[in-house]
């Protein structure tokens, strides 16, 4: 695979974690004596980003001290007002004049490999989309947002499970909340976003939608591998995906 385009990466690592039950920021939570935000931020490098910006919020002293040691640079989500808010958030550190390529990723989840990151940039090139969101297929969906399609199975829009209909929380493709943009055309649709949402927080999710009303080409990459994508919200979760790390380290070096 060429990638032509520059690369620029945000980890959102700005959320407390509540139900950690931890007075640890969640991101800084060890999974094989590696705090999550390391594997997060591993995997942006080998991803060929060329800067990476850190959203930083809850427990922000210790995050930055936990990544002094590399170049990252440091945004900072003030309040917690939605995902939308908090890669808002990193524009100035982006820089605003950058016009190449943006990967969304989370700081909570570790186990997203460099490869499949490759195929959602590959994706998102190939086809000139505005816009390339990472989905997986869920039997019990939950909280995730939900994949809707039109009847050509173009993307429609991803709907918030707090926001989605009966109809639409039966839909078992989800949003793994990764994502490539084109910078140039993200920050304008940041700036308009309204939290007009049973939350009433800034979605980042209806870029999505803002873009299809458009008329504008929203790319998707379904991974086969739903762990990839699973982030961490529990301890218990985290002890799972421990498991499973080191398992596939056993299977890779044998």
């Amino acid at each position: 695979m060429i990638l032509k385009r520059p690369l620029r990466t945000i980890i959102l690592a700005a959320g407390e974690g509540k139900r950690m039950n931890s007075p640890l920021p969640k991101v800084l939570h060890p999974m094989l004596n590696r705090p999550l935000i390391r594997w997060v931020w591993d995997t942006a490098l080998q991803s060929g980003s060329e800067r990476i910006v850190i959203v930083v919020g809850h427990g922000r002293p210790l995050v930055m001290q936990e990544m002094s040691s590399t170049d990252a640079v440091f945004a900072v989500q003030w309040q917690q007002r939605g995902t939308g808010d908090a890669v808002q958030s990193a524009k100035r550190a982006v820089h605003h004049r950058y016009s190449g390529d943006i990967l969304i990723l989370s700081g909570d989840v570790p186990l997203l490999t460099s490869k499949t990151i490759s195929l959602l940039k590959y994706t998102h090139e190939r086809s000139n989309a505005v816009a390339t969101v990472l989905t997986f297929r869920a039997p019990q969906p939950g909280s995730y947002g939900r994949i809707i399609r039109d009847r050509n199975r173009k993307i429609k829009k991803i709907v918030e499970a707090k926001d989605a209909t009966l109809e639409e929380l039966s839909v078992d493709e989800v949003n793994s909340g990764i994502y490539v943009f084109q910078a140039k055309w993200l920050w304008p649709e940041l700036a308009r976003l309204k939290p007009e949402n049973a939350q009433g927080e800034y979605y980042l999710t209806d870029v999505v939608k803002s873009a299809v009303d458009q008329g504008l080409l929203v790319e998707t990459v379904e991974t086969s591998d739903p762990i990839e994508v699973e982030g961490v919200n529990t301890i218990e979760q985290l002890h799972r995906l421990e498991a499973i790390a080191l398992e596939r380290m056993h299977k890779r070096d044998a």
